[in-house]
């Protein structure tokens, strides 16, 4: 997942001002047998039941088919709507898992950018946390 629109921090600071501290956040996770993970390509990371930091030193990462004019630090990407979601999770293909939306909990501090994803609004947190429904242990 790669934004193709970071927001300015003015713009990012109105939105969250309107949300309260805490709110949901929707991931969509990979579903393995008993437990979630990302997306892409990790499939030896899951996430845990609790909070889920983001290792340190984390990487900056390019927007949206690698434009280097704008950047971003690497984090969880969370839709702020369920339907976005739902409409991302339904376009994306991958083989030998299902694809999951789990609704996490994340705080306003927690948020380090904002954009768009898709035309979808999209947060990215150094920290998410996880509802029992991803199956990894505290």
């Amino acid at each position: 997942m790669c934004l193709s629109t970071v927001w300015s921090k003015k713009k990012m600071d109105a939105f969250l001002a309107e949300k309260p501290e805490r709110f949901t956040a929707y991931k969509v996770m990979r579903k393995y047998r008993t437990q979630c993970g990302p997306p892409y390509n990790h499939r030896d990371y899951r996430f845990r039941v609790g909070l889920n930091h983001i290792a340190e030193p984390r990487s900056t990462l390019c927007l949206w088919r690698f434009r280097t004019s704008l950047k971003y630090t690497a984090g969880y990407h969370c839709f702020v709507d369920k339907r976005a979601a739902q409409k991302w999770r339904a376009g994306v293909r991958w083989q030998g898992s299902s694809k999951v939306i789990v609704p996490c909990k994340v705080k306003r501090e927690w948020v380090e950018t904002m954009g768009l994803q898709e035309g979808h609004v999209v947060i990215v947190a150094h920290t998410i946390d996880c509802p029992a429904s991803v199956g990894g242990k505290e």
